[in-house]
């Protein structure tokens, strides 16, 4: 070695030298792991030990070098340093990881609890600190399982960044918990087309990877994209597109296995089928499944569009198994593999139940012989509307009779209409198989994506699951997964698990979900996220009011931001973005794409909508004069209408590009706009000239003319969307007298045709 490499050498212990001696040692009442050692069973779960390396980085980045890692508990009791290089590490504290090594620990430390499956039960968690005969630190980190392991050190990554240092956790650390329900799933609709980042049909392999990060670090331990792998041509030989689309499906599927510990069910619609030479012509993203998605035809012989298949025609059940044969070929390795029974896809008033059950008793010979691990691999529906000639109840009852009498292999059965399906699993002996799909409460149903604070309906939700004992599991559902985040970690990792007070109220809960995202600025985030709650909630009581009006006159802190606090705090969050002043993310916020700052631009744009439409109630409530209320209005549908821009959606296209599901409401926000327009327009006679004024503005603002009618038109004449039926007042103006006056609109000939069925059966 020549003089130059020694004096590098130097210089490179003398580094960690500082590193060891730097001011990061525990203050009072602190166990510190800048001088750690992991120990971890050789043979434990690749997904724990992913964990664990994440672990050993996170420290790594603060320290300079990671814990040492251990695979045998006795040579870390007994190991004060270890030399690495040529530099000599202390080791002053120790990880213990998983039940192996739990058990072991045990044996050699009395006072220690044994680890059964018992405690902490099926996917249940401990994380305890203790000191060891010799006077050592150890914080135990363990589950009944592996997967309550991997939960453990997911905890322990947490509460060391939620730590002054980023280093540290309390001596007196001793928390344990486990889920109330065995699966918890979420469900992703990837069938709407908006805007990168929001939709998940824009995500690439490696964006799903980040996805399936946050929803394990939420504690979901399931997911459900709808694959649309009915998009891809059944043919025996997939062109070259196809299958790179498939490969990757089968590479994500893959990393949820090996690196997180999940199960991965891909959904697909009921009946559908793109196989038309000219969907083979297109790229898959621009395969528009709705283009399918017309007809209600009553017997065989009648329209319909080719897409749509019939199970009962020997013909069309073949190009179906030719289809899935291709799917199982390509991504053989899946957990589950089912379907919706409608919407999309369309249920067949000829056929019975046993023709749809038929699909999977094919589907499961298929399974057979393609899958990976066929005697685990599950099949299920999404028991929307029931197939079959009789009753919906009658026609739920007989598909779910069916399938158990003649469909091998695991079954899950996720019920959406829980009030009238629950019993019939109950009566079925189906409810260890059952799952309540509670499609639209975390989130978006088919609408523009909203923060919608909604903590006390899902606390409902789980109470009506608490009536079945031995339910399986509960799914929440993702149309824009970025946006939706509190509800989705409320509902999995708050809502699903023993030890958390699912009854506090919302800013207590918000500040816990916050510090899973921006722990220095958890107070911040969760200030700004309570502004944005489904109801006129009162934080300190959880009352819901029954207008904006009468919360305010309670004088409680959040019961009702008002203007001036929601815009002030988007500044003060717009500020500390500039300065980039958010601190280090969490674990969960961590994975955010394509910045973990991703969160909270939204956030400022959410809360100033939010603000705006504050100020016009505020202005309508001191009798401002019009051009003052028309300029607070024209301010508000401007903000919604910029989301709108940001966030891409409109709807979906039907055949000739008619737009439906165009549902622009953006909850309370919109209620409180609607509510003050209609009282500013009380007992006159020129509303129609005031509302035309502000959509010939707004129009000649750049913005998508159809946009602005149908956007505008939902918040000031209470138009409803088309193929929603009608969730709002309609102050005045029918569908058909709105629809009349849009000229420009295209095509509109046949936009009251979804109505007329929606009403007539339903």
């Amino acid at each position: 070695m020549n003089n130059k490499q020694l004096k590098s050498c130097g210089a490179v212990s003398l580094c960690y030298c500082l590193l060891l001696t730097a001011s990061w040692n525990a203050g009072a009442g602190e166990i510190s792991l800048k001088q750690a050692g992991v120990v971890v069973d050789a043979g434990e779960a690749s997904y724990v030990h992913y964990t664990i390396a994440e672990l050993r980085r996170q420290i790594e980045v603060l320290t300079g070098y990671a814990p040492i890692l251990f695979h045998d508990l006795e040579e870390a009791l007994e190991t004060d340093e270890v030399d690495e290089l040529g530099i000599t590490l202390p080791v002053r504290s120790l990880v213990v990881v998983g039940r192996a090594m739990a058990d072991r620990l045990a044996q050699v430390q009395n006072e220690t609890t044994p680890i059964t499956d018992q405690y902490p039960g099926e996917q249940g968690l401990v994380l305890k600190s203790m000191r060891a005969a010799g006077g050592r630190n150890i914080v135990l980190t363990t589950g009944s399982d592996s997967h309550g392991t991997n939960y453990a050190v997911m905890e322990l990554r947490q509460l060391l960044l939620e730590s002054p240092s980023g280093l540290a956790v309390s001596d007196t650390l001793d928390y344990l918990d486990k889920p109330t329900l065995k699966v918890r799933t979420l469900y992703f609709h990837q069938h709407w087309r908006f805007n990168y980042p929001y939709c998940p049909w824009s995500w690439t392999v490696e964006q799903w990877k980040r996805v399936i990060d946050t929803t394990a670090y939420m504690r979901y331990n399931l997911v459900i994209p709808f694959a649309h792998t009915d998009w891809m041509a059944p043919r025996a030989n997939p062109t070259i597109v196809e299958q790179e689309y498939l490969a990757g499906l089968r590479e994500v599927i893959d990393y949820a296995h090996r690196r997180r510990g999940m199960k991965v069910w891909l959904m697909e619609s009921a009946n559908f089928l793109l196989d038309s030479p000219e969907f083979a012509r297109q790229s898959p993203e621009r395969r528009d499944h709705y283009t399918q998605e017309w007809g209600w035809p009553s017997k065989p012989e009648d329209p319909r569009p080719p897409g749509m298949k019939d199970p009962s025609n020997p013909e069309e059940f073949a190009a179906m198994m030719v289809q899935r044969e291709s799917v199982f070929r390509q991504v053989p390795n899946a957990d589950g593999y089912g379907c919706i029974t409608s919407d999309p896809g369309r249920r067949l008033p000829w056929c019975t139940s046993a023709d749809f059950v038929d699909l999977f008793v094919g589907f499961r010979k298929l399974l057979e012989q393609y899958h990976e691990r066929p005697a685990e691999v599950t099949q299920f529906i999404w028991l929307n509307d029931g197939w079959g000639t009789g009753t919906q109840e009658e026609n739920w009852r007989n598909v779910m009779s069916d399938w158990v009498k003649r469909v091998e292999g695991p079954r899950n059965f996720q019920l959406w209409f829980w009030d009238r399906q629950a019993a019939i699993a109950q009566e079925l002996g189906e409810l260890p198989q059952t799952s309540y799909m509670t499609h639209a409460l975390t989130g978006g149903g088919n609408d523009i994506g909203f923060t919608k604070i909604n903590f006390a309906e899902i606390r409902k939700v789980f109470d009506s699951v608490a009536e079945y004992p031995g339910v399986e599991g509960i799914t929440a559902n993702a149309l824009t997964y970025l946006v939706e985040f509190p509800n989705l970690f409320y509902f999995s990792h708050y809502a699903s698990w023993n030890n958390k007070k699912k009854n506090a109220d919302d800013l207590t809960i918000l500040r816990t979900v916050a510090r899973y995202f921006f722990p220095g600025n958890a107070d911040l985030l969760a200030q700004a996220w309570v502004q944005l709650r489904a109801e006129n909630l009162n934080p300190a009581t959880g009352n819901i009011y029954a207008t904006v009006a009468e919360a305010d006159k309670e004088d409680i802190e959040g019961a009702v931001s008002g203007s001036e606090n929601a815009f002030a705090t988007a500044n003060r969050i717009e500020e500390l973005l500039e300065s980039d002043q958010m601190g280090r993310p969490g674990t969960v916020g961590a994975f955010v794409f394509p910045k973990p700052t991703q969160v909270l631009k939204d956030l400022v744009q959410m809360l100033r909508i939010h603000g705006a439409a504050e100020k016009v109630r505020e202005e309508v409530d001191r009798n401002a004069s019009d051009p003052a209320v028309r300029a607070a209005v024209l301010d508000c549908l401007r903000k919604m209408l910029d989301w709108q821009k940001t966030v891409g959606y409109f709807g979906a296209y039907n055949p000739d590009k008619q737009v439906s599901w165009d549902w622009f409401l953006i909850g309370r926000d919109s209620q409180t706009l609607l509510d003050a327009w209609e009282k500013h327009m009380q007992n006159r006679d020129d509303r129609e000239q005031l509302q035309r004024g502000i959509f010939q503005e707004l129009c000649a603002s750049g913005y998508t003319h159809w946009i602005v009618y149908s956007l505008v038109g939902q918040h000031l004449w209470g138009y409803q969307p088309q193929g929603w039926g009608g969730f709002l007042p309609s102050n005045k103006f029918t569908e058909k007298k709105y629809i009349d006056a849009m000229p420009d609109r295209q095509p509109k000939q046949d936009a009251l045709k979804w109505y007329k069925w929606y009403r007539e059966n339903f």
